[in-house]
């Protein structure tokens, strides 16, 4: 549609003044970096439309956006209710005592070393005595009034061999010894029992040995009361 022209008694209306038909509020600002400010919406602070900028945070580092996700997560329940309160470390268990049969027992090792002590002694003078068990066979007869005897040759090899048992008897018996008290058991009885088994051989290897010696047997038969008074009486003069 063509223009109508303007009357001419019309009167002229007025150019508008810069600024004069903006929205009420609004404020001129300069540019800073010599771009023109845009007049119809406020300055972009980075945040996302319909929220309000964080205090204390730049508009350029995204305060609006969504955290990104390697930030670490909140505990509301922390929040709410502070920081969590001290926890005491649990106490730890207190050792295990030792198993009954573990314990050292002080009087039982005096007893057990007490034993094998005296054990040493007796093996000792034990084994001396069936090293010499034909030379004490002969001297039985001389005290009873036989002179030069006749001793069977099995009567020294019986002698050595029973000596030998009574040192390893008594070896056996040390280390078993050992291996009790070390293990905490009792041990006295070790040395006692050996101790029993070294009175048995003393009294049956001497019995034994007498069936080398006929004619000892036959005096101690036949006048056995006479001939333990010769004995005596040998061992009254060797005093």
């Amino acid at each position: 549609m063509a223009e109508q022209p303007r009357p001419e008694n019309e009167p002229r209306r007025r150019a508008p003044q810069y600024g004069e038909l903006a929205p009420e509020g609004w404020e001129w600002k300069p540019p800073v970096d010599g771009t023109a400010a845009s007049t119809s919406q406020p300055p972009n602070d980075g945040t996302r439309p319909g929220s309000s900028p964080v205090p204390g945070v730049p508009h350029n580092l995204g305060a609006g956006d969504s955290a990104p996700a390697s930030a670490p997560a909140t505990d509301s329940r922390q929040e709410e209710t502070g920081p969590s309160p001290y926890r005491a470390e649990q106490p730890q268990a207190a050792p295990a005592p030792p198993a009954e049969g573990r314990r050292p027992r002080v009087a039982d090792r005096v007893i057990t070393i007490v034993l094998l002590v005296i054990g040493a002694f007796g093996t000792l003078n034990s084994a001396a005595s069936f090293f010499a068990l034909d030379s004490q066979l002969r001297l039985t007869a001389s005290m009873i009034g036989i002179e030069s005897p006749e001793v069977a040759g099995w009567v020294k090899t019986l002698g050595l061999v029973s000596g030998l048992a009574v040192l390893l008897l008594y070896a056996v018996t040390v280390i078993f010894s050992i291996q009790r008290m070390r293990a905490g058991k009792l041990a006295f009885w070790v040395p006692l029992s050996a101790g029993a088994i070294a009175v048995l051989l003393a009294l049956i290897i001497p019995m034994i040995a007498m069936g080398g010696a006929p004619e000892i047997m036959q005096q101690l038969e036949s006048d056995p009361t006479g001939s333990l008074d010769r004995m005596m009486q040998y061992l009254q003069e060797g005093q």
